[in-house]
């Protein structure tokens, strides 16, 4: 397994916790949000995409907390996966943490995730990059 391009760390700046530990890609890609408790499906973007979540614009985003399926369309293909609300700025931002994923829709979630740019890393990850490695 290869080194993770950034380590968790503190910034100092904000004191705010880095938690990033896999890259995050940038997209505008439309999805659907399913509840588990049958309401109806909301509309999304994605517009930060990685191996274990995504971050979403769109009305009507549940609270933390709750549980669905998140349902991407791409290339005449269907991603999905139980998800999580795990963070909520807005009535229109939330992210959401990937329960499981299958192999089958990793491998697809992979492949969505590699043709899209890469999210910049801010300054502290970049300056933190691989501190917590044993020399």
């Amino acid at each position: 397994m290869s080194a993770l391009p950034y380590a968790r760390g503190q910034d100092k700046l904000s004191g705010m916790q880095n938690r990033r530990e896999v890259p995050r890609y940038m997209c505008e890609l439309p999805a659907r949000l399913s509840l588990r408790d049958g309401e109806a499906v909301t509309n999304l973007t994605l517009i930060r995409l990685g191996i274990r979540g995504c971050a979403t614009r769109g009305e009507g985003v549940p609270a933390v907390g709750q549980k669905g399926m998140i349902l991407i369309e791409w290339q005449g293909r269907q991603f999905q996966a139980d998800a999580e609300v795990v963070w909520k700025k807005t009535d229109v931002m939330a992210g959401f943490r990937f329960a499981s994923v299958d192999e089958k829709n990793r491998e697809l979630l992979v492949k969505i995730c590699a043709i899209h740019p890469m999210q910049p890393l801010t300054p502290q990850a970049i300056k933190t990059a691989g501190k917590d490695k044993p020399e």
